[in-house]
């Protein structure tokens, strides 16, 4: 049995550091949701999606929501909340998978003002952000006891945010420490085929016109 343990560690390990060799990391910013969007910025959904994340010794809370400048920008926001029992383990990552478009010169950071309604003020700061395009794509957010950003129990994140051209749906989350919590998150799917048909269609009259 610890045989069989390690061989599937071993897989694991090495498959987390082949996907961190292939990441870029981002450098982290820090604006307001005005910097990101403008003064005039729209809030899209009913409210703030809270998704409970949880594993045998993990209970968490992610928030997310998606706003736009109305001009085909938008900014993901997302938030974890390790506000449950005291037992809690720390929060290590938090990563979304699946997020369509993402490259290396994606903007990843955390918001400094206009925190919107629905998420929490201020909270642990991830130290190191990363995308890998070749996987998902998958964004990542790091919280390593190491460099003193973990999510203790009772603690929260500041408010994170990822930017797109592509409008929103629903992505997975994945809280992570000594195993993955995962659950459905605000996020950029792959458009549907009739959404494609209809951008290629709208290119070839743009084209045509000209």
């Amino acid at each position: 049995m610890r045989k069989v343990l390690s061989i599937f560690v071993a897989v694991g390990l090495v498959v987390v550091f082949s996907s961190a060799l292939q990441a870029t990391v981002v450098p982290l910013g820090n604006e307001s949701l005005t910097d990101l969007l403008g003064s005039n910025y729209t809030a899209l959904g009913g409210g703030v999606m809270i998704t409970p994340m949880s594993h045998s010794d993990l209970e968490t809370e992610v928030y997310s929501r998606a706003f736009t400048n109305n001009a085909g920008l938008y900014a993901y926001l997302y938030q974890i909340n390790n506000n449950l029992p005291a037992s809690n383990a720390f929060v290590e990552m938090f990563t979304l998978g699946g997020f369509y478009g993402a490259a290396a010169n994606i903007e990843m950071g955390y918001l400094s003002g206009d925190i919107p309604s629905g998420f929490l003020s201020e909270g642990q700061t991830s130290h190191m952000a990363n995308v890998n395009a070749s996987v998902g794509p998958t964004l990542s957010y790091y919280y390593l006891d190491g460099f003193d950003s973990s999510i203790f129990a009772g603690e929260h994140s500041i408010v994170m945010y990822a930017m797109s051209n592509y409008s929103p749906n629903v992505i997975t989350g994945n809280v992570i420490n000594s195993a993955t919590a995962s659950g459905p998150v605000i996020g950029v799917v792959i458009p549907e085929p009739a959404t494609m048909c209809l951008l290629a269609l709208g290119g070839l009259i743009i084209r045509k016109r000209k």
